[in-house]
């Protein structure tokens, strides 16, 4: 097993197809999705079921090998 960091980003849906592109950009090799994620922070409650999706978050979870 090689050594690896865990990089978690947590954003609103609706961003996700511009982050997908930046990490592109960057040459990321891949990334999990977790849609739909809800929880509680400090913009209140989010539910992972809602209809619209406009404020639903979604989880990337993204390992690294090295820290470059």
């Amino acid at each position: 097993m090689i050594p690896s960091h865990r990089i978690e980003i947590v954003i609103e849906e609706p961003w996700a197809p511009e982050l997908i592109r930046v990490l592109k950009q960057l040459h990321v090799p891949g990334y999990t999705v977790i849609p739909r994620a809800g929880g509680s922070g400090d913009r209140g409650i989010r539910r992972g079921d809602e209809l619209a999706g406009d404020s639903s978050n979604c989880v990337f979870i993204i390992a690294c090998e090295d820290e470059s």
